[in-house]
């Protein structure tokens, strides 16, 4: 039989409800999922967005393996490693970073310019952190000694207070918050940054799915990311509104 399919968008109560957590505390870098939100690209693929905020890549894939989450905007370097020492069910189905945004902030004063300057310092960062876990691996291709860097495990929302109260000689951010910790340091000399990317080719952030929800669900997954990615598109190419629709 036959069958042809409508092109008109599906009602709100036929719409396809999808639970989509972020890495952090909503900030510029998601506008793009905002975008295609509010530009209606996720209604116009039959989906009910709804977007939260997360805790972090960790707690994403955490969220994601208990059903609170149906996709996730998290770290792909985590979810390899979840994977491969867990056992977690997770795929990356789409890269938004391809290039790892993770960054070592000191301050200038400490005249950390490069990974082998590191030796002997401390680092600030929060337990589950993709930072720690890698780490080793920039360390040996940097051909520096791992063992002689000191860390400082706080809550997240305490890193930066740690930073300001200088108890340790740099802190572990994304790069996008350079503008962030020029302002915050300013008044103690500014700071340098150190980028993962610039020494490991690895991606980072895109979107995670677990392998059941992804089994049941490709043609959603599939839609989810034409729309998100259509958003991201615009955004690129309008800032200003991106940014107000945000």
């Amino acid at each position: 039989v036959n069958m042809m399919v409508s092109a008109v968008p599906a009602t709100a109560a036929e719409k396809k409800t999808v639970n989509f957590v972020l890495d952090w505390i909503v900030g510029g870098r998601h506008s793009g999922w905002f975008t295609a939100l509010h530009k209606g690209y996720y209604a116009e693929e039959g989906l009910d967005v709804k977007i939260s905020r997360g805790y972090g890549s960790s707690g994403g894939i955490q969220r994601m393996a208990a059903g609170q989450a149906d996709l996730t905007f998290n770290d792909i370097a985590t979810a390899i490693l979840a994977r491969a020492k867990d056992g977690a069910p997770i795929k990356a189905v789409a890269v938004s970073y391809a290039k790892h945004p993770s960054a070592i902030f000191t301050l200038k004063k400490h005249n950390i310019k490069t990974l082998k300057d590191l030796e002997g310092k401390t680092l600030i960062d929060s337990a589950g952190s993709t930072n720690i876990s890698l780490f080793p691996i920039l360390a040996k291709v940097a051909g520096i000694d791992a063992d002689k860097v000191k860390w400082v495990i706080v809550a997240p929302d305490a890193k930066m207070q740690m930073f300001k109260a200088e108890k340790g000689h740099g802190v572990l951010f994304y790069n996008m918050q350079l503008p962030l910790m020029e302002k915050a340091s300013a008044d103690q000399g500014g700071v340098n940054m150190i980028v993962f990317g610039d020494y490991l080719p690895l991606y980072s952030n895109g979107i995670l799915v677990s392998d059941d929800y992804l089994a049941k669900n490709p043609d959603t997954v599939r839609r989810f990311i034409r729309a998100s990615m259509k958003g991201w598109a615009y955004a690129f190419t309008n800032p200003d509104e991106a940014v107000a629709l945000l």
